[in-house]
């Protein structure tokens, strides 16, 4: 896969907290990395924007959603004034901003410097973003999906061809969602059954059982109803310098 590149210092073991946003942003729309000359016009202010890790676009079947990792809900509720004023729509205002943003809070990991992908932490242009919706067994499974997640870290950390990946939810709620940027599309289908049995699998019959096989067995009676629905996008994803 040629050189790896990343930018940052926190281990892929921990991770941090994150608030996850997603804005229908109608400047936005139409192609995707370099092609959507609007993004890229404000690229650059957005990016300068304190209190975040990542942020991009991805196509959707609703538009380009515009995405961005924030650290707290304090820091994008701080950011909303800049990041209205960054994106430069005078018909783009601060109540369409909330209006047209879906909140959640989560996890994410970075891809480690011994382990092979592409992404360099400034840009990445091509991407796919994986996305798996989780439908817990019981609403209460929460807390375990997330420690399950903590536990798995080190070997997802281990996939080669990604850059970012975590988890975002609702309290309360039975459905997580885990995301993943793959490098290029031939990397996402290298990587995603082995990231489907870190997630999803059992133990073969016959074999010891094991408590940390997958995270669907750390939970009585199976952490997961049913496999989880996964869809796939292109993504073009911008970081933010020693944010992690």
């Amino acid at each position: 896969m040629g050189n790896v590149f990343f930018c940052g210092g926190r281990s892929s073991e921990s991770g941090k907290s994150i608030h996850w946003t997603t804005t229908n942003v109608p400047l936005f729309q139409g192609g995707l990395g370099s092609e959507n000359q609007e993004f890229q016009k404000v690229k650059s202010k957005i990016k300068a924007i304190q209190g975040k890790s990542i942020f991009g676009v991805y196509h959707s079947n609703e538009g380009n959603m515009f995405f961005v990792a924030w650290d707290s809900p304090s820091a994008f509720k701080t950011a909303k004034a800049e990041l209205v004023k960054a994106i430069g729509d005078s018909n783009f205002t601060e109540a369409q901003l909330g209006s047209n943003t879906t909140e959640w809070t989560g996890h994410i990991w970075e891809t480690s410097n011994d382990v092979e992908h592409h992404y360099d932490g400034a840009n990445k242009e091509g991407a796919v973003l994986g996305l798996a919706r989780y439908k817990l067994s019981n609403s209460s499974h929460l807390a375990l999906f997330k420690e399950g997640m903590n536990k798995k870290a080190a070997e997802m950390g281990q996939i080669q061809g990604k850059g970012h990946w975590g988890w975002y939810g609702k309290e309360g709620e039975d459905a997580p969602y885990g995301f993943v940027f793959w490098d290029t599309p031939e990397t996402k289908e290298h990587g995603k059954s082995v990231l489907w049995n870190h997630m999803m699998a059992t133990p073969d019959e016959g074999t010891p059982s094991d408590p940390n096989h997958s995270i669907h067995v750390m939970a009585s009676g199976g952490m997961f109803k049913c496999d989880s629905d996964r869809s796939y996008h292109q993504a073009y994803v911008v970081g933010t310098p020693d944010a992690m």
